[in-house]
């Protein structure tokens, strides 16, 4: 089975899906991300280009799980894309359509809930929205969810509500790990977030399921979007409603 993300930052697959990602790889699914910026070209992170050290942190993440990163701001840079540049245009929707329908073509699409309080977040999520949902189409697309690695974390997307969640308690320390190479985000703030969310979506799934009370279960929560029929069974060895 071939999985595509697509995301707006080089730490976001690591943060919002981090260890559904790490399971599929580990059943030897073929994983690929689409990241669409990577930094801005001024800054600098240590003396050295923002854009370079933030695209090195999460290939090291991605080679942790045996995925393939794919940076789209390096990659085609007559579009101009940069953090907090993201935009949709004539452009980057034809390459967005042609990338999901074309040269990957995949059984299922991860991206973010289009309802969110970061720019970039929408955007990548409209973007892929429009290569997915084309008339006669009936791609398999799930979104999830983000919240903000500050000292107060908050959620990024509002209004979620989970269709589905995967289980990831027995991989959370891989996806700490992950999320760790991000050493130029303050990974310990991110990881923070990250846990306290797992924690939230992970009581929500044990709401659904007969489970053992002294035992923490960790979630990573999703929508589903597709228009009509059931999980395929790969997805459904992930996915539980």
């Amino acid at each position: 089975m071939r999985i595509l993300i697509l995301t707006a930052h080089p730490d976001d697959m690591e943060c919002t899906v981090g260890g559904f990602l790490f399971k599929l790889c580990r059943a030897g699914h073929e994983v690929h991300t689409i990241i669409a910026t990577s930094g801005r070209k001024e800054k600098q992170w240590n003396g050295r280009s923002h854009v370079e050290v933030r695209e090195e942190e999460s290939k090291l993440a991605h080679n942790m799980i045996g995925a393939t990163p794919h940076f789209l701001q390096t990659q085609y840079p007559n579009l101009c894309l940069e953090t907090g540049s993201l935009f949709d245009t004539r452009e980057t929707r034809e390459l967005v359509c042609y990338l999901v329908n074309s040269e990957f073509n995949p059984d299922a699409v991860f991206t973010f809930w289009p309802v969110d309080v970061h720019p970039d977040h929408r955007m990548i999520s409209t973007l892929t929205m429009n290569a997915c949902l084309q008339k006669g189409m009936n791609r398999e697309i799930f979104c999830f969810e983000a919240w903000a690695g500050t000292s107060e974390p908050y959620p990024q997307s509002l209004c979620f509500r989970p269709t589905h969640y995967v289980d990831i308690t027995d991989v959370l320390a891989q996806k700490k790990m992950m999320v760790f190479c991000h050493q130029s985000q303050n990974p310990q703030g991110l990881w923070d977030s990250d846990l306290k969310l797992a924690e939230k979506r992970g009581y929500a799934y044990e709401c659904n399921i007969e489970f053992d009370p002294e035992v923490q279960i960790y979630a990573e929560a999703f929508i589903r979007l597709t228009r009509e029929g059931g999980l395929c069974h790969e997805l459904e060895e992930f996915l539980k409603a």
